[in-house]
């Protein structure tokens, strides 16, 4: 054996000694507990008052963020409009549409991966319609209604339209992407 290969099987061999110590040692590690807990506790604080002040901040948050998103999708649809992509009547039913959806999602919280699956599979089917019905090109739904989800190259498919939100893969069909 040349030197060269005695150097490589040492440094395989280290390296494989090191993953194995690191896995027993990662094993041992305990989960931290909840942040809640660990600020209650180090400001001796009743540990239901923290967590509803997180929760409140959390929801803020999240209502903030949804609603730049609203307002920037709004914005695309603006000048979809203003590039003679679509008519106003469009976008306002694109808007009542899109804020449909939404509640629609939200609606699905809670509820088992086949019940998921099985209303989101059903709401897929009624909005290509509806799209087709409203001569609206269903890539402005978001959602991954981009109407050609046999062609994951196409045009369509790519940018900000990837998949039904939350769980829809582009075939139409639910994904298994989280447990029940």
């Amino acid at each position: 054996m040349t030197k060269k290969h005695l150097i490589i099987a040492t440094a395989i061999a280290g390296f494989g000694t090191l993953g194995i110590a690191g896995l027993a040692s990662a094993s041992s590690i305990t989960k931290p507990a909840p942040l809640a807990q660990e600020i209650a506790q180090k400001f001796n604080l009743k540990q239901s008052d923290v967590q509803a002040v997180i929760d409140q901040h959390h929801g803020e948050a999240r209502g903030y963020w949804t609603q730049q998103h609203e307002q920037q999708y709004e914005a695309r649809l603006n000048a979809e409009v203003k590039a003679g992509k679509l008519t106003s009547a469009q976008k306002d039913q694109i808007l009542a549409k899109h804020k449909e959806l939404v509640s629609f999602m939200d609606s699905l919280k809670g509820k088992s991966n086949n019940e998921r699956r099985t209303a989101m599979k059903q709401k897929f089917a009624e909005v290509q319609q509806w799209a087709k019905d409203n001569k609206i090109d269903p890539k402005y739904l978001g959602f991954g209604f981009s109407g050609n989800h046999g062609n994951r190259n196409s045009d369509e498919m790519q940018g900000a339209d990837h998949g039904f939100k939350h769980g829809m893969n582009r075939d139409g069909n639910a994904s298994n992407d989280s447990q029940d």
